[in-house]
């Protein structure tokens, strides 16, 4: 009976689990795209590079698709039980609610165990892939594009102007071309009636191929002849000429550059991370204090050999220590000296706390690895009671009350991640802050649905308002 039982609640959480999943997935990929959507337009892009890179944005969203589509499909399946009275069937048995639901709670251990070295193996990797891509595709040039009657400057040093261009045949009209290469002016002018352009094999240069011309060039000048600069017109029938375009091509940094961050390492890493920050912090706290000690030193051979100070000094200002003649260099050093302390401080706690903060986002990303497992635990412990009180399958219902809550998660973990980067809470807090408040909220949802409450019962106040409304009509 009971494994009968465990494969109807299986069978009836996997269906609805892969399709909101894959919504939840589909969603959060169009949020990217239109995030980025500027960065891509008109750059040149290859299929095989988008393709690439949506392959990697994919990996850090399973992380926030999973959660919700647990807690969706967690609501849906009981929530179709109870619509089809067949959880009222099982109660009647006398199967308690904890007992129907302890193959999806079994389900949802094997995910979140699974979602855990996911996110600790798979994770860092991609998003070393992910953030070293895009920030050469936001880098990336605009590819070479001719307009027709409007100038182009995206080479360096050289403006071309067509009147009208063909993309099909690439065959130009009226081509005008300025060459400042020479770092003196606009010294070579080229034009053309026709020309047909075409790029090299490797897309590093563009080869031009002109038709019917002039070429214009101011010579270099010769001092032997004053100020009169040598000017030549040539007339050409054809003429080709090449111009270098590699700058605008895809250009891949080196993925090192990026290893440094938090989100490029595993828990292994991180912990190796926190350890090597808080020996740097250490130092530069040792450097501080050797940096401000011969300001604050105490010579203790002045107590040793019973010297005593001069009092009459200490009933003076500081200034009539010295000689008249030396108040401003006394003053201009002092400034100096001032000054240099104080940016020396405020470069010294800039490190400081840009070294800390990285502290506290390491433990973060650390601890962040187990809430996002956790919270899969609790969204399926707050779903499913909740099927079970709404009693509303499908997608209408279910869907707003799961958005609310994973909304609610949401803005928990941002604000818990934010007060912690300030110094707020302790970074655990933080990183567990969504934990800890759905956390009772999911077993009090089980309490009420193990009770049979009908307070989120959506019929019992439909119910009951038309009782109160037929009484207050009879009246």
């Amino acid at each position: 009976m009971f494994k009968s039982l465990h494969l109807l609640v299986i069978r009836s959480f996997v269906g609805p689990f892969f399709v909101t999943f894959f919504i939840a997935l589909f969603i959060l990929m169009l949020q990217f795209v239109m995030k980025y959507l500027d960065d891509f337009i008109g750059k040149g892009l290859a299929t095989s590079v988008i393709m690439e890179l949506l392959t990697y944005a994919v990996v850090p969203f399973v992380l926030y698709a999973l959660p919700m589509a647990i807690l969706l499909s967690s609501l849906m399946t009981f929530g179709n039980l109870g619509e089809h009275y067949e959880l009222v069937a099982m109660k009647s048995a006398g199967i308690s609610l904890p007992r129907i639901m302890t193959p999806l709670i079994v389900t949802n251990i094997f995910l979140a165990t699974g979602l855990f070295f996911y996110a600790n193996i798979v994770m860092p990797k991609a998003n070393l892939n992910f953030y070293s891509l895009l920030y050469d595709i936001t880098q990336a040039k605009p590819a070479f594009q001719l307009t027709s009657g409007t100038f182009y400057n995206g080479m360096k040093d050289i403006s071309i102007q067509v009147k009208e261009v063909d993309n099909a045949t690439n065959i130009l009209t009226d081509v005008l071309i300025y060459d400042h290469t020479s770092n003196l002016g606009a010294n070579k002018i080229i034009t053309a009636k026709k020309g047909k352009m075409q790029f090299t094999q490797d897309k590093n240069y563009l080869v031009m191929t002109l038709f019917d011309g002039w070429l214009h060039e101011e010579l270099l000048p010769d001092p032997n002849k004053g100020r009169n600069y040598p000017h030549s017109t040539t007339y050409f029938r054809k003429y080709v000429t090449q111009f270098d375009i590699s700058s605008l091509q895809l250009n891949r940094t080196d993925k090192k550059l990026f290893l440094h961050s938090e989100k490029m390492k595993n828990n292994r890493e991180l912990i190796r991370m926190q350890d090597s920050l808080a020996k740097d912090i250490q130092k530069m706290l040792k450097n501080g204090k050797d940096y401000f000690r011969p300001y604050f030193h105490y010579d203790s051979t002045l107590k040793k050999n019973e010297i005593k100070p001069n009092t009459e000094l200490f009933n003076k200002p500081v200034i009539d220590w010295f000689p008249k003649d030396k108040h401003t260099l006394v003053y201009r050093n002092a400034f100096n000296q001032t000054q240099g302390n104080k940016d020396y401080l405020i470069g010294y706690r800039n490190d400081l706390l840009e070294t800390q903060k990285k502290v506290i986002k390491a433990k973060l990303e650390y601890h962040q690895k187990f809430a996002l497992p956790a919270i899969c635990i609790v969204f399926m412990a707050i779903g499913a009671p909740l099927g079970a009180i709404i009693r509303k399958g499908g997608l209408g219902l279910p869907t707003v009350v799961s958005t609310i809550f994973f909304i609610l998660y949401w803005m928990l973990s941002e604000t818990g991640r934010k007060m912690a980067i300030k110094g707020e809470i302790n970074a655990v807090h933080g990183a567990w802050l969504g934990v800890y408040v759905l956390l009772p909220v999911s077993l009090v949802v089980v309490y009420l649905a193990s009770t049979d409450s009908n307070i989120l019962d959506t019929s019992y106040y439909k119910t009951t308002l038309n009782r109160w409304f037929n009484k207050s009509k009879k009246v």
